[in-house]
Formats: C-alpha cells, structure tokens, sequence
C-alpha cells in the first residue's frame, strides 16, 4: 500500500510540473509561448496602419467587434518588417490584461514540457534577443526552443500606447461612419423632396 501510494504521489508531482507551450517559428529560429496565454490561431489578414504607433506594430484588426493591436515579431526582435503573406500567422495573446495579436512565419507544435526539460535562459540569444525577454529554452533533438517571456517583450507602456490608437482608430472609423450614414439620409431627403414637389406638379397639371 506504501508503494502504491508512494507511486501515486510521484505521478502526481510529475503532472503538476507538466507545462505546455505553442511553438512557432521565424525563418529558421524557433520560438513557444505559454499556452495558457494563447486565445486563437489566425491567419494573416491586412491590418489598418496607426500613424505614430511602435515601429513594430503592423497596425490593427477588428476582432469580433473588438480592436486589437498586431505586432511584428520579427520586427520586435529589431529585424526587418515581415513581407507577410496568406501563409503567415497570427497568434492571438492576452498579455497584461490586453488582447494583443503577434505575426509569426508559421506555428509548429504544442510542446508537453517538465520543468527539468526547461534550460535557464542565457544572457543573449544567437538571435540578438536579450535574456530578460526569455523565460527558458527546451532541447528537442537537433533545435532549440527559446521560450518568450511575453510579459517583458511587451511591455505595459507599449501595450498602452498600442491600445490608446487602436481605441482612437476605431472611434475615428465610428465617426466617419456616422457622418457618411448622416451625409446619405440627407441626400435621400432631398431627393424625396424634389420627388414629392414633382409630384405635386404633375397632380396640379392633370386637374388644369
């Protein structure tokens, strides 16, 4: 009974250090995310452009009603802009309390990871990224996995000026959209106009 008790506790503990991550890839590097932060997988659409938004920000999409702020990753990184293309991805993150979606070159796999596969992460990757932006990396057979501490890659002022333009952007579409619906009416109103006034001149004729 000590045994199998003993090999119930052990089962447990081993499941209690299980992580899963969502692994994806830029060119030849390859990166993962906690899952618990990932809501969807989506594919590249064009976002609207943000004047004055972070160099690495693409622009926004409206997400079920909802405007979210899309980042480059590859651009936060301090490379160049991703030519994106219908084969290119967009994971969508909740980082800080914020809906944020990040573009990546294509999703690979969900990692199950113990906390013993989990590295320390270095002072600087090969890629250039510095170590506060990593919260470990994974040996899998010929790669490695650098794991994204998203929390620090986007910062709280970033994702505050992101958020400030999305919701300016999206109020500025409102009311632009409120002034051609209100632009429209009127011209229908004028056109019912001149169409009753027509109207009476045709009723007037026809009892002369």
């Amino acid at each position: 009974m000590n045994q199998m008790a003993e090999k119930q506790e052990e089962g447990a503990n081993i499941a209690a250090e299980m992580h899963q991550y969502l692994s994806f890839r830029i060119e030849d590097n390859h990166y993962a995310v906690d899952i618990m932060q990932v809501r969807e997988i989506r594919g590249w659409q064009e976002t609207t452009r943000i004047p004055n938004a972070p160099n690495f920000m693409r622009g926004v999409i409206n997400l079920r009603g909802i405007v979210i702020p899309i980042f480059d990753l590859r651009a936060r990184f301090g490379q160049h802009f991703t030519d994106a293309t219908e084969k290119h991805v967009v994971i969508v993150l909740w980082v800080g309390q914020r809906t944020i979606g990040m573009l990546v070159d294509a999703v690979s796999d969900i990692l199950n990871v113990t906390s013993e596969d989990i590295k320390p992460a270095p002072e600087r990757h090969d890629s250039g990224l510095s170590g506060d932006y990593i919260s470990g990396l994974i040996a899998l057979k010929q790669m490695m996995v650098v794991l994204l501490d998203v929390n620090h890659l986007f910062d709280q002022s970033s994702l505050k000026t992101a958020a400030s333009l999305a919701e300016a952007s999206s109020s500025g579409r409102a009311l632009e959209s409120d002034r051609t619906n209100t632009n429209s009416n009127e011209s229908h109103g004028e056109e019912t106009s001149e169409n009753d006034v027509l109207t009476q001149d045709e009723g007037a004729e026809a009892t002369a």
